[in-house]
């Protein structure tokens, strides 16, 4: 009961920032224009430094395993995500190919920052913190390489590079690279101070951009027509991912750190970011749109969920 408890506390306040965004976004609070500037900050500086202020020192950072394995699974269960999601929208829904990579790349890519980084912050310690982060390598290789590159026919390649190196991705590569050099003793505490208070702003200001996007795509998009697409991606998103991500599990002998983060992945909804790319490379909009708002609001019941059966099925 007490670790059902605090699940709940470690979720609840993410819904509520994001409602919080959404009412701000109605009340014209937060405008469109701020909306892109603030995207800006959060990703090119806010968020790098959260990365750093848990990766730089971190114990488990500082082995081989401990930052080649994590990516290497977040890069394969999101490909494996996105497979089983593309097979299964061909099977069950009737649709052009841009549909169906559209549902494919929206639903088989979880939320992987703005929604697992508190709860973990919530949940465990900072070595898993640190794991989380590490992981999130492979699934942002993923998603530029085959999210982008294959199933939204990206256009030239020769941006793919700069896609994947982006500014978080580097921040983690600085990071593990002062881990392993020896240097992490004898970075200045007032940095890693800087780091600490300027990355606390990225997850709750990036939630409520989260909430203004989503009034947004209410009122902008068509939501309320051909809902058995979203029914596809909740039984997918919510229901037999997760499986497979604990039958993973289950089969494979892997450290505690990164099972915590296993866990939590595979109770993720939909990230939102792909809406956006969507958008940007003349995907299935209205597709994306439904395919995140459906698992997102079940996420509410679906999140503590399968957290709860997770940690039970690992201490068995």
């Amino acid at each position: 009961m007490a670790q059902t408890s605090l699940i709940f506390t470690a979720v609840v306040p993410i819904f509520l920032i994001i409602f919080l965004g959404y009412a701000a976004r109605r009340r014209q609070l937060l405008t469109e224009a701020a909306e892109s500037s603030l995207m800006k900050i959060i990703t090119q500086l806010l968020y790098p430094c959260l990365i750093l202020s848990f990766v730089v020192g971190n114990p488990s950072l500082q082995q081989v395993n401990g930052v080649l394995i994590p990516p290497l699974i977040g890069f394969s269960t999101t490909v494996i995500g996105y497979t089983c999601c593309l097979l299964a929208f061909r099977f069950v829904c009737t649709g052009d190919k841009q549909q169906s990579r559209t549902f494919a790349f929206c639903t088989g890519l979880p939320n992987y920052g703005y929604f697992p980084i508190p709860i973990v912050a919530q949940l465990f310690d900072r070595e898993t913190m640190g794991i989380l982060l590490v992981h999130n390598i492979g699934v942002e290789v993923a998603l530029w390489s085959v999210g982008v590159g294959y199933l939204m026919a990206s256009g030239p390649a020769k941006g793919l590079c700069l896609r994947i190196f982006n500014p978080p991705i580097l921040a983690l590569f600085i990071g593990v690279l002062i881990n392993f050099s020896g240097c992490a003793s004898s970075v200045p505490a007032s940095c890693l101070e800087t780091f600490e208070l300027l990355g606390q702003c990225a997850i709750p200001l990036g939630l409520l951009l989260i909430g203004a996007s989503f009034y947004t795509l209410i009122k902008t998009d068509g939501l309320q027509t051909n809902w058995r697409i979203p029914l596809l991606a909740l039984v997918l998103r919510t229901g037999l991912l997760p499986l497979f991500f604990f039958v993973f599990i289950y089969f494979t002998t892997l450290p505690q750190t990164l099972n915590q983060v296993l866990i939590v992945q595979a109770a993720m909804p939909c990230a939102v970011f792909p809406i956006v790319l969507t958008r940007l490379y003349q995907g299935a909009t209205a597709i994306a749109c439904k395919v995140v708002l459906s698992t997102t609001l079940m996420g509410f019941i679906s999140i503590p969920f399968w957290i709860h059966f997770g940690l039970i099925m690992c201490e068995k």
